[in-house]
């Protein structure tokens, strides 16, 4: 049976780590680390740990969905695995050396735009804006001005990657989200990191057979 695992990081116990480049600061990275490469665009940027006391696990985490710090450790274990899925960045941590930065820009079309609940908002004359929670993208009215997931169904049989990111219908990506069962163990991020007890890192089970969907911020993007 094939399980999907969402990655969430373990942020209390990790080091913080923190750009400190006028460079970064003076350019637009709302977008970064969404699933998109940045090799042409990256620059190697200084960073500095705001708590070094705190010891550097084999995952350590920016502040994006999308990447994902290692140490020298887990680039080892990973560093001929990951490419085929992202890339790795030029990345210098004051204090930190063997540290990496990697991208993650695999990514799934798999929310089933058919089955899933979307909240749908109107500008209506008297009342400013409204709510209504429709079933199927494509049943949206055209006067909606944004639509949000509320609860979301997958279609796995597009899921056709062990490691990756999940597309929705407004170019925002959610996870970062790995597999168990689709590929041998040996292929498959979640059984790397566990046979090698990297640590920095926790997998939670999402339940995509639910029959009413998952509810956004608990099921399908787990607050732990």
């Amino acid at each position: 049976m094939l399980r999907i695992y969402k990655i969430d990081f373990d942020v209390n116990n990790l080091p913080n780590i923190r750009e400190d480049d006028d460079r970064y600061k003076s350019d637009d990275h709302t977008y970064d680390f969404m699933g998109k490469s940045l090799k042409d665009s990256w620059l190697d940027y200084n960073y500095y740990v705001t708590n070094p006391k705190r010891k550097h696990k084999d995952f350590n985490k920016l502040h994006n969905i999308g990447s994902f710090v290692l140490n020298k450790n887990a680039f080892y274990i990973l560093e001929s695995y990951l490419p085929s899925f992202g890339e790795f960045l030029p990345f210098k941590v004051e204090g930190a050396p063997d540290l990496h930065l990697f991208n993650l820009t695999a990514k799934c079309d798999c929310i089933d735009t058919h089955k899933t609940v979307y909240e749908a908002w109107f500008e209506h004359k008297t009342e400013g804006s409204v709510t209504e929670m429709i079933t199927g993208l494509k049943n949206v009215p055209s006067n909606s001005y944004d639509q949000y997931l509320d609860r979301i169904f997958l279609d796995i049989s597009k899921i056709d990657k062990p490691l990756f990111l999940i597309n929705d219908h407004s170019g925002w990506c959610h996870g970062p989200f790995c597999t168990s069962g689709l590929l041998p163990e040996d292929e498959e991020f979640y059984h790397i990191c566990i046979n090698n007890k990297l640590q920095g890192i926790q997998f939670f089970e999402i339940d995509y057979m639910k029959p009413d969907g998952m509810k956004k911020n608990y099921e399908f993007l787990p607050w732990k």
